[in-house]
């Protein structure tokens, strides 16, 4: 299915404990039959952490990882090959044309893990996103993919296509930007057409200390402002997604009480409007788990 979309699923080694049940949650709403492949792309990293939430467990997430991919939930899992030095700078040589072996940004922020990914793919099309990404589907016979494509293609200027947020009604969008790279790639959950992402290489970016200064997103911003590219945000209030900030991942009973929530298409007027998930357990009517009396 050369044609088709691959789905790539970024993941680190902390946050095991909720790997298996965010991984599922993804496949599942977005159906993994729309893809040609789905991929689960862990860093390599187990010390370089933004905002550390919990400690990393590579044993453990790889475990979950060779389950999920025995049950066939995904079609293939990797941990990206970090400690290969003439890999990594070939890679930075062809996306930024500057070499080094670092595999984080100055900030911290994963750079070969995502770049590798998206080199590894056979669809025409990529849907990248992050593990820990909620999908909402108020309605399962929105083709959200079929709008995503068309707007990819709708012009060569086009970079990439953002997946939409909560919207109070089901109301379409135009896919647009206000000027170009005045939006940023969504680095959570975007897709782009392979061939066209990977012409545009390299990169505007530059080193400091031999770590890269901007992430790919940013990098990929700048150049859209140099050549008059845009990044897309929009589309169909039916299909969207919500970002857990990493503290609420500190408290997983309030983390998959929503995902349940946005599953059986609950959402509280407090979410809408915006990307990262809002409000309290009490906003989202989700109790506070029993405590056993000693």
């Amino acid at each position: 299915m050369l044609n088709g979309v691959s789905l790539v699923i970024k993941a680190g080694f902390q946050g095991a404990d909720m790997l298996d049940r965010q991984i599922r949650h993804i496949v599942k709403m977005l159906e993994k039959e729309r893809f040609c492949e789905v991929i689960l792309v862990f860093d390599a990293t187990e010390t370089c952490f933004i905002r550390q939430y919990s400690e990393p467990s590579k044993d453990n997430a790889l475990k979950i990882a060779e389950i999920l991919l025995q049950e066939g939930i995904i079609d293939k899992w990797i941990v990206v090959p970090a400690n290969n030095l003439s890999i990594v700078e070939k890679s930075y040589d062809k996306w930024f044309n500057l070499r080094t072996t670092e595999t984080h940004s100055i900030k911290d922020e994963p750079m070969f893990q995502q770049l590798y990914a998206f080199e590894i793919t056979k669809g025409k099309y990529t849907l990248q996103a992050d593990a820990d990404v909620i999908i909402c589907r108020r309605d399962w016979q929105h083709d959200y993919l079929k709008d995503m494509i068309e707007a990819a293609d709708s012009s060569k200027n086009v970079v990439s296509v953002g997946f939409n947020i909560a919207h109070k009604n089901n109301d379409y969008r135009p896919y647009s930007s206000p000027a170009s790279g005045e939006y940023v790639p969504e680095v959570r959950i975007c897709l782009f057409k392979k061939e066209h992402f990977l012409s545009l290489r390299p990169f505007p970016n530059e080193l400091i200390d031999g770590k890269f200064k901007l992430t790919w997103y940013r990098s990929l911003q700048q150049l859209q402002k140099e050549k008059g590219l845009v990044s897309l945000r929009g589309g169909d209030g039916r299909t969207f997604y919500i970002h857990p900030q990493n503290d609420v991942k500190k408290d997983l009973n309030f983390l998959f009480g929503v995902v349940k929530k946005v599953e059986e298409n609950n959402i509280p007027e407090i979410q809408f409007e915006n990307v990262d998930l809002t409000g309290t357990p009490e906003d989202w009517g989700i109790a506070s788990p029993e405590v056993e009396s000693p």
